[in-house]
């Protein structure tokens, strides 16, 4: 129970904004993320992941119980040499990674993968939580599954999935993270039909991205690739100290440290 009209209403709103035939809601990006995956792949597939996909993404893998493996950050041609040597050994095999990493900023080769995708008969995952609403590229594609969460450029919450029809309806009927899981109320639903119309209408996340380019200048930091700019400071201590003083010019900064990010790369974000 529980999908009501305005779930289809949102739901239309996201595959038109990520040109697919269909989009699914879930209750969060987690559970999109543990709901997807395991629902394409199994004990006898293979998963091959970039080497910094988020930490949703090595815990839906983990359940799916298909062999994981791991391509060197961004890199094509080890992705390939990957599929190469082991593809031909698994009935199914997806490839994950994420249109903008979350912690360095940078995107991935969409279109390499997608080129991989079709020569060794794989689906391609892209976490797309960080791209939503601020890159206007769009790479509609049957082998092409686009999930995200809501809580970012939407500002509201729940997580999404967006592919072609006959997809959305596997993952409806095969998703335990959905069955299993409580329909997000009403007001949220609303919201998020309002936000993603600002999002479909308007280039906000544009200025987004604008503002990160000129911070960076202004800083002579290197021109970022997307709207997440960090600053890489080893010293943990001083990450927090100096986050402190951020707030108290009421300047949010996130200290980002280990685990999230491996040791000797605490950075803000």
């Amino acid at each position: 129970t529980g999908n009501y009209s305005y779930y289809t209403e949102a739901e239309e709103l996201i595959a038109n904004i990520k040109m697919t035939e269909s989009a699914l809601i879930f209750g969060s990006g987690y559970l999109t993320s543990i709901g997807v995956i395991p629902a394409l792949v199994g004990r006898n597939d293979l998963i091959i992941a970039d080497k910094l996909i988020h930490a949703c993404a090595i815990d839906a893998s983990m359940l799916s119980r298909a062999k994981l493996k791991r391509f060197s950050h961004n890199s094509l041609d080890d992705c390939e040499n990957l599929l190469k040597k082991h593809r031909h050994n698994y009935s199914k095999c997806i490839l994950i990674t994420e249109t903008i990493f979350s912690m360095d900023g940078d995107r991935a080769d969409i279109a390499g993968l997608l080129t991989l995708a079709e020569k060794y008969d794989c689906f391609l995952i892209s976490d797309d939580a960080h791209g939503l609403g601020i890159i206007k590229q769009k790479f509609p594609h049957s082998r092409h599954v686009q999930m995200g969460t809501l809580s970012k450029a939407a500002g509201v919450y729940g997580g999404y999935v967006a592919a072609d029809k006959e997809l959305i309806e596997l993952f409806i009927n095969k998703s335990r993270s959905l069955i299993y899981s409580t329909s997000l109320p009403y007001p949220i639903l609303a919201a998020l039909i309002a936000s993603l119309t600002i999002i479909k209408n308007s280039n906000i996340g544009q200025l987004a991205l604008k503002n990160a380019q000129l911070f960076c200048k202004l800083l002579k930091l290197p021109k970022p690739e997307s709207q997440i700019v960090n600053y890489i400071i080893s010293d943990e201590k001083k990450q927090l100290t100096q986050k402190d003083k951020f707030l108290q010019h009421q300047i949010i900064v996130a200290a980002i440290r280990p685990p999230t990010v491996p040791k000797n790369k605490a950075r803000k974000r």
